[in-house]
């Protein structure tokens, strides 16, 4: 029979079991409550190699979060399918080559690699090699990717934004990139405030950029031009795309058949930019545009000797 003392410690150890058990539970209804209001800030998911150094001692450091959520993920593709609105994922050195396109259909994704390598795909990169496919499609608004290299073969794109539907907001930076396309945006749909920034594009075999969205802003990019290929290519497809700003980019060619900077269509006076640009050794340095005054100005192509030329096409 238990003593006086010996039944009030039983007592208090029921009583803080169940302080603990209304505890879990009130966690357990805020992280349940929050997820129905939108979450303004997400989780950090981790994606490492089960093979890298490391690994173990990574994984017992990031147990999973209160909801049963894993934290650390072997492959790109199930953490981001693991991911919620605003959830960020992190990318640890190495080569993903994942098998199969990915689609980025969270609303407010943002997916950070460790970094590049200046101007070649560096200690963290996305690989496309025997499938054929798109690395990324982007399906959702807000979506963020930087610091990732992309090495794509064969006829695919490494970020594909032409979904079902318009897609906003998609900001992609620090980047590096090949394949036929390196980004190909809008299409039957509309691709809106894409912005790509401080990004480089090495021998895309179509064209680094494909812009055909409404408020894009390509600025401080570099473009390797292969021959008959297109460092960007603007497409004004249809009047209410307009609004859109490239400069600061640098592009250079082999003097064959490439260009700098390809206009396809008529764009419309006042909703396009093209300035500040230099470029060299492009057979074709700037397309014609076929109308509009205050298309492009102050862009700059390289000469063998001499001074850089201004390419002023600031009128009809």
């Amino acid at each position: 029979m238990a003593t006086k003392p010996e039944r009030s410690v039983e007592k208090l150890i029921e009583r803080f079991t169940q302080m603990i058990k209304n505890r879990l539970i009130d966690i357990k209804e805020s992280i349940d409550n929050r997820d129905k209001r939108g979450k303004v800030f997400g989780r950090t998911l981790y994606v490492i190699k089960s093979t890298a150094t490391g690994y173990e001692q990574f994984v017992r450091e990031h147990q999973p979060y209160l909801d049963g959520t894993e934290k650390v993920y072997t492959s790109v593709k199930s953490a981001v399918d693991a991911a919620q609105s605003n959830d960020q994922i992190i990318i640890a050195p190495g080569v993903y080559d994942e098998g199969a396109e990915i689609a980025l259909d969270v609303e407010g994704l943002r997916i950070f690699g460790s970094g590049t390598t200046g101007l070649m795909y560096g200690p963290c990169s996305m690989k496309q090699s025997a499938a054929n496919h798109h690395i990324f499609s982007i399906e959702a608004n807000g979506i963020e990717i930087a610091g990732l290299g992309f090495i794509v073969s064969g006829a695919y794109n490494a970020i594909d934004i032409d979904h079902t539907a318009a897609v906003y907001k998609t900001h992609v930076h620090d980047c590096f990139f090949t394949g036929t396309y390196g980004i190909y945006s809008g299409g039957t749909f509309d691709s809106v405030d894409l912005i790509v920034e401080d990004c480089s594009f090495l021998s895309c075999a179509t064209a680094g950029l494909y812009m055909n969205g409404s408020r894009n802003k390509a600025v401080n990019n570099t473009f390797w031009v292969p021959t008959s290929g297109i460092g960007i290519q603007y497409v004004p497809t249809t009047t209410n795309r307009g609004f859109n700003l490239i400069a600061n980019n640098l592009i250079c060619g082999t003097g064959t058949t490439d260009t700098g900077i390809q206009i396809d269509g008529t764009p419309t006076a006042g909703q396009v930019m093209i300035t500040e640009n230099k470029i060299f050794k492009c057979n074709t340095t700037i397309t014609a545009v076929s109308s509009g005054s205050g298309i492009a100005m102050n862009n700059y192509t390289g000469a063998s000797t001499g001074a850089i030329t201004v390419i002023d096409t600031d009128t009809d």
